[in-house]
């Protein structure tokens, strides 16, 4: 079976203390436990232990919807390197977009503040 792939921000530590790093874009491989009709199961890279037996986890991937058959554009994991760049490219520009926007109503608020102290 083929596997599932997802980007995500990383680190590189280049000394032993972590002072010092470089920040890469780490691609995660995860393996194909099931196929079904509406998408796979996932492996994913940590388990847990349950009742005393270590016990990998899973993850489900909707790709389509049952009912009607439409494709699913939002997903964990892709099946193809390009569409998990393309993701997590979308994943960053709505990232950039949310914290611009909580930084200029942030600002609104300060000097909102600030011009209340002002004028008591």
């Amino acid at each position: 079976m083929n596997d599932y792939y997802r980007y995500i921000d990383g680190y590189l530590f280049e000394d032993e203390d972590y002072s010092s790093f470089v920040k890469v874009v780490e691609l995660i491989q995860f393996p194909v436990i099931k196929r079904t009709e509406c998408g796979v199961w996932i492996q994913m890279p940590d388990g847990e232990f349950i009742n005393g037996v270590y016990q990998l986890k899973k993850k489900f991937i909707l790709e389509q919807y049952s009912y009607n058959k439409t494709k699913t554009n939002k997903r964990f994991a892709w099946a193809t390197k390009e569409e998990a760049l393309i993701s997590y490219i979308k994943r960053k520009e709505k990232q950039i977009w949310i914290l611009e926007n909580q930084l200029e109503r942030a600002k609104t608020f300060l000097s909102y503040a600030k011009d209340t102290i002002k004028t008591s």
